[in-house]
């Protein structure tokens, strides 16, 4: 983590703006904008199972969009559904998260080589220097040197926002002695968990 690097600043304003210099200056039928006949209007698809969670922070999002003429619809679908539409490249936007281990493979989600075959980089992002940067990390095995690459390819992604970006967990992991017992499987793609239960034995 590259503690440099700071939330993108909320600015209506300012979005507004990148939008005006991108084309969008018209405004239509309740305000959306419009380019060339077509309206600004998008809509996000989002897993039912993480609709109390998730749902929230969208119609927050959507709330906000409509303030500088961007018009969003949410649609919560089945699982199955969700995931067809994603390996099928079939949506405007969507909503999910991502979880991984301490020291994953960054290939899988950012990487070029990801976006065919129904791979996980289904936003079809693409930047050469984060392929390279990808590649070497793959490659290396010493620790400063990985964290050194990781915190590029961070700087990169973070500069290029191929994500909105929204929340991030914390996670805090004590062990007070060598007895540890595991209470609960809290369904998290780490090496931890986030509730354990100390045993004297």
């Amino acid at each position: 983590h590259d503690p440099s690097l700071k939330p993108v600043e909320f600015d209506l304003k300012k979005a507004r703006e990148r939008l005006t210099a991108a084309g969008w200056t018209k405004a239509g039928k309740g305000g959306v904008l419009e380019k060339d006949g077509q309206r600004l209007e998008l809509t996000i698809i989002y897993p039912q199972q993480s609709k109390e969670t998730t749902e929230p922070k969208l119609v927050d999002f959507k709330q906000k969009a409509a303030k500088v003429g961007v018009a969003i619809n949410l649609k919560a679908i089945d699982w199955s559904t969700f995931t067809k539409l994603l390996d099928d490249r079939k949506f405007d936007g969507a909503a999910l998260g991502w979880s991984r281990d301490h020291d994953g493979d960054l290939k899988q989600i950012w990487h070029t080589e990801s976006i065919g075959n129904k791979g996980s980089n289904f936003i079809s992002y693409s930047n050469k220097e984060v392929d390279k940067l990808i590649d070497q990390h793959r490659a290396t095995l010493d620790k400063d040197k990985r964290n050194e690459l990781a915190r590029k390819l961070q700087r990169l992604i973070y500069e290029d926002q191929p994500y909105t970006f929204m929340t991030e967990r914390l996670y805090s992991l004590y062990a007070h002695q060598s007895y540890v017992k595991k209470e609960k499987d809290t369904y998290n793609y780490t090496i931890g968990r986030t509730f354990w239960q100390i045993t004297n034995q």
